[in-house]
């Protein structure tokens, strides 16, 4: 008797802690929502990043007064550029100058001393004289209607 009081009491102490309502861990819309920010974030980290813009540097057609150096390098690529033959990233200006000589031969030398000049200035970190300056003004000169040549107009 006492066995069967004992196995009653804690019988339906068992049958009180049971609730009817069955609770899940997860709701299937939450995983839904987690599973596509989870290959979202995936397909994002593996996507091609663009490329940066490159900085916009104002030429114009014809620049009026002395320029120095760099500044005639630089309206050296714009106008090879314009005229069809850009630098290649994979180019070193020397490369360049003489891709260069291929499309006008007869500007060789022309370009060969802005190219030196400039390798100077740029990884020589040396300071040009003002006689060299005003010589690559003048070759620049030259070599601009080349390159205008090249693409039909002076």
């Amino acid at each position: 008797m006492l066995s069967k009081a004992i196995s009653r009491y804690f019988g339906r102490k068992d049958k009180d802690d049971i609730e009817e309502i069955h609770e899940s861990l997860w709701n299937m819309k939450d995983i839904r929502d987690d599973f596509r920010l989870f290959f979202k974030s995936l397909s994002q980290r593996f996507r091609r990043k663009p490329k940066p813009a490159l900085a916009w540097y104002p030429f114009s057609d014809n620049p009026e007064g002395r320029l120095d150096i760099r500044d005639i390098y630089r309206y050296l690529l714009w106008e090879g550029k314009r005229s069809g033959v850009p630098r290649l990233k994979r180019e070193t200006v020397t490369e360049y100058a003489e891709r260069l000589h291929r499309h006008m031969p007869e500007g060789a030398g022309s370009i060969d001393q802005i190219t030196n000049m400039y390798s100077d200035v740029r990884y020589g970190d040396i300071q040009a004289p003002e006689e060299r300056v005003d010589n690559a003004n003048t070759l620049w000169q030259k070599v601009r209607n080349l390159l205008r040549g090249l693409r039909g107009n002076k």
